[in-house]
């Protein structure tokens, strides 16, 4: 589901984060909000109400079967910089 802030993003990654999905990925059928991107691995940061989590888009345009889009959850915003920091 798509939040408000999401759409401030470039639409065209809110739509494909809504398109991946299918049931048994975690962010199916909850709302999320785009928070930022992550460049040049066509990563974007997204939370939820209860967590961060870091999706690898695959640009299909269809539902993937999971665990694609590539997630990673994290439970605090530490975990989640910590992370970051050793990626980029």
């Amino acid at each position: 589901m798509i939040s408000a802030l999401s759409l401030l993003m470039p639409i065209g990654l809110a739509r494909e984060l809504a398109s991946e999905p299918k049931p048994g990925h975690p962010l199916f059928g909850q709302a999320w909000t785009i928070v930022a991107r992550a460049r040049p691995r066509d990563e974007v940061v997204v939370t939820t109400d209860s967590d961060v989590y870091l999706v690898h888009l695959t640009w299909a345009g269809v539902r993937e079967q999971p665990p694609w889009p590539s997630t990673t959850a994290f439970k605090s915003a530490a975990e989640f910089e910590e992370e970051i920091r050793y990626r980029y």
